[in-house]
């Protein structure tokens, strides 16, 4: 059992219930599958079809194939997630019993709230009391088409621990939902997924007996996206690693490479923030740290983000040349989110102005 396994009202099942289904047939009719008139929704799909593999996962293939595309949003917004892959099949679990089929969940790697939010919680090194709190939000997997639930909370700054001051405890959180996350929001399937997330936080910082300056929130990519929610919601301090902080790029250039268009999704990523950033703030706004990279192609986006906030925010831009795209960011400006991490978390100010490239660098 984890530690804040009694968070949340919602208690995860025990999964035993197998369907097997061939792809052509669950495109035709997806509720046929998951809604049969005769009996309960299974707990486990077993998807068949020949061009599935270890390699062609089904979410490689639904970015291949439009109509397999359009069932596994329908699925997904019904709860389904994608769980592993094998010759000639795909398999997907419902989320109200993910923990019965998760490895990690079922070897203690990783704990789910009773709401279902997965997460993994350290004791700070050398057996220090806790006087730090960092959560550390999961951004993407490094294998987009990656078909383990192990995606869902991908270890990014593994060593963050033995980083941060003497006393650092670290609160991991995994971004359950939708195909490739849910971004840390609410989907169709979980529309209190935000609010859990929330909870969760609330009840780490109450229960280590923390006040809220000692706690900073962190993620890149898609975690910083929550990383930036769940700060703007809790008046916490965050880092945003070049965050995903408005879609539209990924949705029309990309093809919806991260599937956040309905019917997954009720509320766009961009519509979250805009009305987080539109509420009243307290009337000592925490710090904020925003990062980002020339070579990212959501840059532009990160650093208007950071103009919009209305609290103090401090804004670094890159100009290493090993960006040259926006997964690469994280690694690049590993150091200064290190440094602007300590920082918030020892009271050290960390400003409120953007860190321009060299001269020198803007005109290669």
């Amino acid at each position: 059992m984890g530690v804040f396994d009694d968070v949340g009202t919602v208690r995860q099942e025990a999964g035993s219930r197998t369907v097997t289904v061939d792809l052509p047939s669950l495109m035709t009719s997806p509720q046929a599958t998951l809604r049969p008139a005769t009996m309960a929704p299974p707990d486990r799909l077993r998807v068949t079809d020949e061009r599935l593999s270890t390699g062609t996962t089904l979410i490689a293939l639904a970015r291949q194939d439009p109509g397999v595309r359009a069932a596994l949003k329908e699925i997904t917004a019904e709860g389904y997630l994608v769980a592993g892959a094998g010759d000639g099949e795909g398999i997907l679990v419902r989320r109200g019993c993910v923990g019965s089929f998760w490895d990690e969940v079922r070897t203690g790697e990783c704990s789910l709230t009773r709401s279902g939010v997965a997460y993994s919680y350290h004791e700070p090194e050398q057996g220090l009391p806790a006087r730090y709190l960092v959560v550390v939000f999961s951004g993407m997997h490094s294998d987009w088409n990656h078909p383990g639930l192990d995606r869902y909370i991908f270890p990014q700054f593994r060593h963050i621990g033995s980083l941060t001051p003497p006393g650092t405890a670290v609160l991991r959180l995994g971004d359950l939902g939708g195909v490739s996350g849910s971004f840390f929001m609410d989907t169709a399937d979980a529309p209190s997924n935000c609010d859990d997330i929330s909870e969760l936080i609330v009840a780490a910082i109450q229960r280590l007996g923390l006040p809220p300056q000692r706690v900073c929130l962190i993620g890149p990519s898609k975690g910083a996206t929550g990383a930036a929610i769940h700060g703007l919601r809790l008046h916490l301090p965050f880092i945003a690693v070049d965050p995903i902080v408005d879609d539209t790029f990924y949705r029309e250039e990309r093809d919806d490479q991260h599937f956040t268009g309905a019917p997954i999704f009720p509320r766009r990523v961009e519509e979250v923030l805009a009305e987080l950033i539109d509420e009243p703030g307290s009337a000592c706004p925490p710090p904020s740290v925003v990062l980002t990279a020339r070579g990212s192609e959501i840059s532009s986006d990160a650093l208007a983000f950071a103009r919009d906030l209305r609290r103090p925010c401090a804004v670094y831009e890159s100009d290493d040349p090993r960006v040259g795209a926006h997964p690469h960011v994280a690694r690049a400006v590993l150091g200064p989110a290190i440094a602007a991490l300590n920082a918030i978390l020892l009271g050290i100010p960390v400003g409120s102005t953007i860190a321009a490239p060299p001269t020198s660098a803007r005109k290669s």
